[in-house]
Parts: C-alpha cells; structure tokens; sequence
C-alpha cells in the first residue's frame, strides 16, 4: 500500500473544515523534536563523470525522514559535591576553613531511586495499565534488574512522602466548595478492610 504524499487538502466535516493528513511524519510529532541528519554521499572515486572524466560536484539532495523510536534507557547519574579549602590558613599552621557544597535532598533516603525512575513506573502502572509484574520483566530483557518489591516501596514511600502532602492541600481546597463533581469511576481492591475481593470500590 503506497501513502499519499500529497498537499494538504481541506475536507469539509460538520460544520467545519478539516485538513486532510498527507502522509507527513511532522504531522504526527509536536514541535521542536530533535531532527537527526544522517548524510549520504558518494565516495570520490565514483564522482567521475562517466562522458568526460570531470569531477561531478554537489548540485542538491533528496531528503526521506521517518520516525525513529529510542526505547526507554537507564543510565547512572554521579552528583559531585566538591569540598573547598584555604590553603594559606593550612600552610600557616592555622584553623583551616573548609567549605562543601550543598547536597540536594535524594527523592527516598538511603535509596539509589531518581525522580525521573519513580515518575516512568507510576506513569506506566497508573496511567499506561502495566503491572509491576510486567515492568520487572520488561526491565529485564533490557539487563536491568529492578525487582517488583523494589519498584514497589519506592512507589508506596513517593506516595506517603510526596504525593500524600498534594492530596491534603487538594482537600481542604474542595471541601470548601459548596457543589463538587465526583468521579463515579470503580476498581477492585484485593485486600481492603471489611471488603470481599469482589467488591467495587471508588476511587477518592
């Protein structure tokens, strides 16, 4: 099956005026994506010309772009705190001073967890539908072997420690309001207190 490349058109749809797709990869990517260029040229000793020997030079291109997809990657991320010194108070047999930069905060103590980390898997469990189960596994494959426990307690201690703040300011605000919207949306909760597991709960 060939894709049209051709100019947008416009197609009429209810009242309004719909462009038509061409088939066009910016069509589907917001602005300011990277653009990687990859050039492909002739080596020297094929840029002969065939009738008269010259050296052919480069007169244009032709330009194909398609969409590439980089899977997740993980990387190791080392923050430095430099610690400073007066050398002068130490060669004179002073009090030296000693100055270090300040350490930010980690995301959970004593954890090797990131923002960014805790972020993919809340988005992949809460917003994509993938279990921790499949993440682990997904992980894995790639060489990484972040267990379900682990992802687990950084999930529950990110939502205590820094969500659970959100929700309370969340709450005061709305129950000051005299009319709210609920949302009605149910889910199931294996193990939740004086509740079947079959039971529908609602989301809060």
């Amino acid at each position: 099956m060939q894709l049209s490349t051709e100019s947008t058109e416009a197609a009429p749809v209810a009242g309004y005026t719909r462009k038509k797709r061409t088939g066009a990869v910016e069509e589907i990517l917001p602005e300011n994506v990277p653009v990687e260029v990859v050039e492909h040229r002739l080596p020297e000793r094929e840029l002969e010309c065939p009738e008269c020997g010259t050296f052919m030079t480069e007169i244009g291109k032709d330009v194909h772009r398609t969409l590439v997809m980089i899977p997740a990657q993980v990387s190791i991320r080392e923050d430095w705190y430099f610690t400073y010194a007066c050398q002068k108070c130490k060669q004179e047999g002073m009090e030296t001073p000693i100055l270090k930069a300040e350490k930010e905060p980690p995301v959970i103590p004593g954890s090797y967890a990131s923002a960014e980390a805790i972020a993919h898997i809340a988005v992949q469990k809460y917003v994509m539908g993938s279990p921790l189960y499949r993440q682990e596994q997904e992980w894995n494959r790639a060489g990484v072997m972040l267990s379900r426990p682990t992802m687990s307690n950084w999930l529950i201690w990110a939502s205590e420690h820094w969500l659970t703040p959100i929700y309370e300011v969340l709450r005061q605000q709305l129950v000051q309001r005299q009319v709210l919207h609920a949302d009605e949306t149910t889910l199931q909760v294996l193990r939740e207190e004086g509740k079947k597991a079959q039971s529908k709960s609602y989301t809060r």
